[in-house]
């Protein structure tokens, strides 16, 4: 498993300026991690701003959730929920 640092992933995130989107991890790497974070990109006024957010556990269950089938229901809810507790 690879683990980035914030200063990592910023640097990341600028060296790829023609990717504005979030950076995504594989739904069973982000449910074995410890921390997840959130990271996206914006450009405003020529300016490109990387935000980097903390998930909380909902926020992370959302998020895997949408990492494994595109959206989040209750049924991508659930199956995050028991990937998550299988991990852990």
């Amino acid at each position: 498993m690879i683990l980035f640092t914030i200063p990592a992933f910023l640097r990341l995130a600028n060296t790829c300026s023609r990717y504005c989107g979030e950076i995504l991890l594989r739904s069973a790497i982000a449910a074995s991690a410890n921390y997840n974070y959130f990271i996206s990109k914006k450009v405003e006024n020529e300016r490109t701003a990387t935000k980097v957010k903390l998930l909380n556990e909902k926020e992370v269950l959302c998020e895997i959730a949408r990492i494994s089938s595109g959206e989040v229901n209750e049924v991508t809810l659930q199956y995050a929920n028991e990937l998550r507790k299988k991990v852990s």
